[in-house]
C-alpha cells in the first residue's frame, strides 16, 4: 500500500462497515492493518529521531550559552582591569586613533536595603493561584468555581 495514514485508515473504517463475511473483505482488512502497523513503526523512528536530534540541538544550546557567558565574563573582567588601572593612575580619559576610553558616572542604581520597610505603594500583590492544591480538592471531589479538572489523552511511544 503506498497510502499516506489517513488514506490507510478510510480504506480500513470503509472496509470494517461493509460487515461482511467474505473472505476477501477478510483479508483486505488483514492487509490494511499491517499497512497501518508498518506507517506506525516508521512514524516511532521519526519521533525518536527527532527526539534524539531534540536534545542533541538541546545540549548544544547549552553548551553555546556557557561559552556566551565565558565571553561576557571575560568581556567584564577586560574593562574592569582597565577602569582599576585607569582610576590607579587618574587618568579619566585616554584618547587613541581607534578608541576614546572614559571615566564616567553610570545612572543611579537602587539597592533595597530592607523589604520589610518598603511602603505598600511601592509593592506590586499579584494572586497566585495554588494549581496543586485546586487540583487535589477537584479529585476529592470538592467543588472549585473557575476551574474544573480535564482528562486528556497521548501518545506513548516505547
Amino acid at each position: 500500500y503506498n497510502m499516506n495514514l489517513f488514506e490507510l485508515s478510510s480504506n480500513w473504517k470503509n472496509l470494517y462497515e461493509l460487515d461482511s463475511e467474505d473472505m476477501e473483505v477478510f483479508n483486505a482488512l488483514l492487509q490494511v492493518d499491517e499497512a497501518i502497523e508498518e506507517k506506525a513503526v516508521n512514524i516511532a523512528y521519526v519521533v525518536k529521531k527527532l527526539e534524539g536530534d531534540a536534545e542533541t540541538i538541546k545540549k548544544e544550546v547549552d553548551r553555546l550559552s556557557a561559552l556566551r557567558k565565558t565571553n561576557e565574563n571575560k568581556q567584564k573582567r577586560l574593562k574592569e582591569y582597565l577602569w582599576q588601572n585607569m582610576a590607579y593612575l587618574g587618568m579619566e580619559k585616554i584618547d587613541t586613533p581607534l578608541f576614546k576610553f572614559a571615566i564616567q558616572n553610570s545612572a543611579p542604581s537602587l539597592k533595597i536595603t530592607d523589604t520589610s520597610k518598603i511602603p505598600l505603594r511601592f509593592q506590586k500583590l499579584e494572586p497566585v493561584i495554588d494549581k496543586a492544591a485546586i487540583k487535589e480538592s477537584l479529585k476529592n471531589g470538592e467543588e472549585v468555581e473557575g476551574a474544573r479538572l480535564i482528562q486528556g489523552k497521548h501518545l506513548r511511544i516505547r
